[in-house]
């Protein structure tokens, strides 16, 4: 309360101090939004961040899968692709080429699943978790867990020319697991020869443009 020389306070319920926070809060959403409304922000192309949990991992995950464009490629162990797959799927349903590499059987619908094996057929087993993934050659992020779902390591990388190598190193090893699974058919050299022509052109995305 205002005096001529002095303030004077007193108490209020506590709703009533909390609405008048939000009320001034919001006052200042709306002064700051028509401020900047016609600053156009710069994203930047080199950004490297590394997460402090694995909660903020989600989050960017899904975030990058809701803003592709074009094409997602993820490598992912079972539990982490849990976490991710209700958003691939609806990238796929919107005319998205999503390309998985995990080691589950589990298929998400209009993606394209590739079961992670060695040259042998056989499902690799490692001691730890992981969750790899690349948007539009653009974004990339890669993480370890623990096997009891715990964040070891996670990055998030924004630099075109990283994520484009990254892109294209997840591709070719899935690349690798769909031809041997076609030497393992019964198509002739020519057709399998086809078959990885229309693979690669469908699923290869470079970002870079000389």
């Amino acid at each position: 309360m205002e005096g001529n020389k002095s303030k004077e306070y007193i108490a209020i319920p506590i709703e009533q101090l909390l609405e008048i926070r939000i009320k001034e809060a919001k006052k200042q959403k709306d002064i700051v939004a028509e401020a900047f409304k016609d600053f156009k922000f710069e994203s930047g192309e080199d950004q490297i961040y590394r997460f402090k949990n694995k909660e903020q991992l989600w989050l960017k995950a899904l975030e990058m899968i809701e803003n592709a464009k074009h094409t997602i490629l993820v490598d992912s162990e079972t539990a982490q692709l849990d976490m991710i797959k209700d958003k691939l799927e609806d990238a796929a349903a919107k005319g998205l080429k999503v390309l998985v590499e995990t080691t589950g059987k589990e298929q998400i619908p209009n993606c394209y699943m590739v079961e992670s094996y060695d040259l042998e057929k056989k499902t690799i087993v490692l001691d730890f978790a992981w969750l790899a993934a690349s948007v539009d050659a653009e974004k990339t992020l890669v993480s370890y867990f623990t096997k009891e779902d715990e964040l070891i390591e996670g990055l998030w990388i924004s630099n075109g020319l990283l994520s484009d190598w990254f892109y294209n190193g997840m591709f070719y090893e899935v690349l690798n697991r769909f031809t041997i699974n076609l030497f393992g058919s019964d198509k002739s050299k020519e057709e399998i020869y086809e078959s990885i022509k229309d693979f690669h052109k469908t699923y290869r995305h470079s970002k870079i443009h000389v």
